[in-house]
Order: C-alpha cells, then structure tokens, then sequence
C-alpha cells in the first residue's frame, strides 16, 4: 500500500537565504542564538521558571498509547510516498524515559555588524534541556524505534517567564531506521535535498486541558535548486494527538 502526503502547497515554498550559516557560526550574516552559560542541573533543582527537572518529567516521562494517523493526499505541493503504510491509522506507542544530564542554557540575541538585519528578528530563551530516550513504535511495524533525544523547554516571556511547552525535534534518515519504514518516491522529482524528522510536543502550562499529553508530526522538508536560488517545501507523512488544535 502507497501514499502520498500532505505538505504544504508548492505556493507556499518560501526562498532560502543562500548564504544561511549556523546559529554558532562567528562568519554569520544574518541574527542568531547563542548559548553563553550552561548549569548542570539535579531533578530537584529549581529552575528559573520555578519548576524543577523532575516536575516536567512528572508530566511528561512514561509510556502513551494513541491513534498515528497518515495524512491525507495533497492537491499539490511536495509529495512522498512510503510503503508500507500510509492510509488510514494504526496504534502509536510512545515511551519516554530521562537518560543522562539534566541542565540550564541562557542564550542571548548577537547581530553581526554589517549583516542582513533589517527584515529579520531573532528571539532567544533560556531553557531546560534533559537527555533522553524515546520509544516510538507503530503496531503496523512502520515504526519501532528507540531513539536518543534531547527534551527543550523554553522560557516564554510571553507567558510570566514560564515553561509552556516541552519538545523533541529528531531528525532521522529513513533507511536507518529500525521499522519497516521505506520512500518510495518524492515528487517533484531530482530534490537537492529531502530532510525528515519527528517533531514532538508535550503542553507544561497548568492551563491547557491536555497538560502533559504529547502531539507531533513525521514529516520534513525538500530543497529544490531554481537557478540562483533554492525552494524548499515541508511535508506531513503522520500525526498524531490533538495536533490541529496547536
């Protein structure tokens, strides 16, 4: 069985900055992040936000059973097919379990001088970093991984300075998974490049009905060479908890 997934249109494939570089690259043209101190941090530890480690863990850690359902195929736009799998849902389970350093991460906005800064903002928070390890398994056997990830909560100042959201952003490449996982075909043809991950959410703040239960997305992103410049386009392969509502 083969699908097709849904991305966003090919009308919403934005320009890439050519001369993009890392966040901690001193050669930058363009504003970014820079992480200035670490703490290593216990589970009791309170940090800045007046939460400790091991109260998001609290929310967090443990094994989760809900429905994955693939996505739907699109009118347009970057497509990528997989089989198996593909239509319809099956039963996810998720296993998150801490492993490893616990720790603080201030950071701070730097502007390079003489760069392009004029259309571009760039916004830093502090945050809580705890290694872990994820089960991520698909009863129809797509999925059954372990992967080692890195949790991130960051300071909304938005929000009284408090930790909203916990969340995993793995990237993977496909034929290193442990699954039966396998691309058949991305379309448009000849992408430069095809980048996939796993974006995870957990809601931390004592508002939200679903405080503690995780949504996310499989999916990713293909660059496309346009003479001088490249498009990209992401693309949805799964989902899976209340993501619409985000």
């Amino acid at each position: 069985m083969t699908m097709t997934t849904h991305p966003l249109a090919l009308t919403a494939l934005f320009a890439l900055v050519a001369a993009s570089t890392a966040c901690d690259d001193n050669n930058a043209s363009v504003p970014y992040c820079e992480d200035v101190e670490t703490t290593v941090l216990s589970l009791d530890d309170e940090t800045p936000a007046g939460i400790t480690p091991g109260e998001v863990l609290g929310l967090i850690e443990g094994e989760r059973q809900m429905p994955l359902d693939y996505a739907d195929a699109p009118a347009g736009g970057v497509e990528v097919s997989i089989d198996p799998g593909g239509e319809g849902s099956t039963d996810l389970t998720l296993d998150l379990q801490p492993l490893g350093e616990v720790r603080w991460i201030e950071t701070e906005e730097v502007y390079p001088p003489g760069g392009i800064q004029a259309a571009i903002a760039v916004e830093c928070n502090d945050r809580l970093e705890i290694d872990a390890e994820l089960g991520f398994a698909s009863n129809d056997g797509v999925f059954d991984e372990i992967f080692a990830v890195t949790v991130r909560a960051e300071l909304d100042e938005y929000a009284g300075d408090e930790l909203r959201w916990a969340t995993i952003n793995h990237a993977f490449e496909p034929d290193e998974l442990d699954g039966d996982f396998n691309v058949v075909s991305v379309t448009p043809e000849d992408p430069t490049r095809v980048d996939y991950n796993l974006d995870l959410r957990y809601p931390l703040g004592a508002d939200d009905e679903q405080l503690g239960q995780p949504r996310g997305t499989i999916g990713g992103g293909a660059e496309y060479d346009q003479g001088d410049t490249a498009v990209w386009g992401r693309f949805v392969i799964a989902s899976f908890g209340d993501v619409e509502g985000d």
